[in-house]
């Protein structure tokens, strides 16, 4: 049976991706991402470890407890969202380089 790459330096590529891997998630957890709503009226920073750093609610809109509530709301999940996207991004794009054998089922859409 034919591999479809060959076994023989496999060891090192996965130390190689693995330390690449190591760096881009460090480099994504170090960046910061600003989830916003009402235009701007609520921000809310996040890590990109998943960490919420930072909230700002403009004075404008805190005698409304209800629509800060919201505004709160979206604004976290926006900027969890994006936190999200941005660690699938710095590892999936390394990950899209494996033999199509090595990569488990399901994973990076494949």
């Amino acid at each position: 049976m034919s591999l479809p790459f060959d076994p023989s330096g496999l060891g090192g590529l996965m130390q190689g991706l693995m330390g690449q891997m190591q760096a881009a998630q460090a480099e994504a957890e170090a960046t910061e991402v600003v989830g916003m709503a009402g235009d701007g009226l609520v921000q809310v920073t996040c890590s990109g470890a998943m960490e919420i750093t930072r909230v700002h609610i403009d004075p404008e809109v805190l005698d409304d407890a209800a629509l800060v509530q919201d505004l709160v709301l979206v604004a976290t999940n926006d900027a969890l969202r994006q936190a999200r996207s941005l660690m699938e991004g710095a590892i999936g794009g390394m990950l899209g380089g494996l033999p199509p054998g090595l990569m488990p089922p399901g994973m990076m859409g494949r």
